[in-house]
């Protein structure tokens, strides 16, 4: 997808209840990558949802672009003092939300993907 934005959201709650703990936290910066940071609690399951919208340009000539949009969760337990990277990809079909530890270069094993359900939608 091109011309698009991605969203993160983060919540403590399985049904994206916003509570005094979750909202914004952190913030990203395209120009200064350093200042991606996002304060999580270690030892405690954190609910992820991205969103990638953007435009897919087609062969055909029916239509030459196409809007798409993609909604992934993914839940997992962070350890204190570990550095975590999100990744949202949108290929041809489907999406996902990919979670690596940065020391170990692989997902938490305590990852899972969840369902997308009422009220964790945009």
């Amino acid at each position: 997808m091109s011309g698009g934005s991605q969203g993160y959201w983060a919540y403590y709650d399985a049904r994206c209840q916003d509570t005094a703990e979750t909202g914004v936290l952190g913030s990203l910066s395209v120009s200064d990558p350093a200042k991606n940071r996002f304060l999580i609690q270690p030892d405690r399951r954190v609910y992820l949802t991205a969103l990638s919208s953007g435009v897919i340009e087609r062969q055909s000539t029916d239509q030459a672009l196409i809007h798409r949009s993609c909604l992934s969760r993914s839940s997992f337990i962070p350890e204190a003092g570990a550095t975590y990277q999100m990744t949202h990809s949108a290929p041809e079909s489907g999406c996902a939300l990919q979670v690596i530890d940065k020391q170990t270069g692989k997902a938490p094993s305590t990852l899972v993907v969840e369902p997308v359900v009422e009220g964790c939608g945009l």
